[in-house]
């Protein structure tokens, strides 16, 4: 590293899209360096010239779409291609996001009454309070006096 980069300037410093791959520049056009810190688990440091190809890195990693060893161009679409996406998709992208949560929620909601029904199932069969029952002996609410009050002074049939 010391023999590309000791008399350049840091130019740029900029993070690679959305991924956590962090792009430091020393120099500027033909003679730029980059030196690539990639922030995974494993990390990896990589130095590229001007046009990302790889003159040194700490670790050679490989996946389905991209290499990186040496002498190969640094994959850099991958990382920036995460933020080109048009706003109309980015919209619509949310609103199914959003969507999907709220039925998540709702299938939550409908499993957790489940439960509670087979558990109020259990109890009656032990002879116990159903799970409504239970919560209305729980619960004294203000209007309870109210009610009862009208329930003495108005007649009801």
């Amino acid at each position: 590293l010391r023999k590309h980069l000791r008399n350049r300037r840091l130019t740029s410093i900029t993070q690679l899209g959305a991924d956590r791959a962090i792009d430091i520049q020393f120099g500027h056009g033909d003679t730029a360096f980059h030196l690539i810190l990639e922030i995974y688990v494993s990390g990896n440091l990589i130095l590229t010239d001007h046009e990302y190809q790889i003159l040194a890195l700490l670790r050679v990693h490989n996946d389905q779409e991209t290499k990186v060893a040496l002498r190969q161009v640094y994959p850099i679409g991958k990382a920036t291609g995460l933020l080109k996406v048009p706003i109309a998709e980015f919209s619509d992208a949310i609103v199914d996001l959003l969507d999907l949560a709220d039925a998540r929620a709702e299938n939550q909601e409908v499993k957790e009454l489940e439960l509670g029904d087979e558990r109020a199932a259990k109890e009656k069969k032990k002879g116990g309070d159903s799970a409504f029952a239970k919560r209305s002996k729980k619960v004294q609410h203000s209007a309870m006096p109210v009610i009862a009050l009208l329930y003495k002074l108005a007649p009801f049939a």
